[in-house]
């Protein structure tokens, strides 16, 4: 779980690394539920985008095209 986050945080897509993990663990996903997973995962997503466009804010902020 922890890598599957970590790939969205780096700015993976969400549904590439999704469908990536069902397929190294397939009888796994086959069990269990994964909206949880799913909706944490796009929480991570969304909050990593909005990181970099607020990081980039600042840096034209800084460069004084803001």
């Amino acid at each position: 779980m922890e890598d599957l986050i970590a790939a969205v945080e780096a700015g993976e897509d969400l549904e590439t690394v999704i469908r990536s993990a069902r397929r190294q663990v397939p009888s796994l996903w086959d069990k269990i539920d994964t909206s949880k997973l799913e909706e944490r995962l796009v929480k991570v997503q969304h909050a990593a985008l909005e990181a970099g466009w607020n990081s980039m804010r600042e840096s034209k902020k800084a460069n004084g095209k803001g």
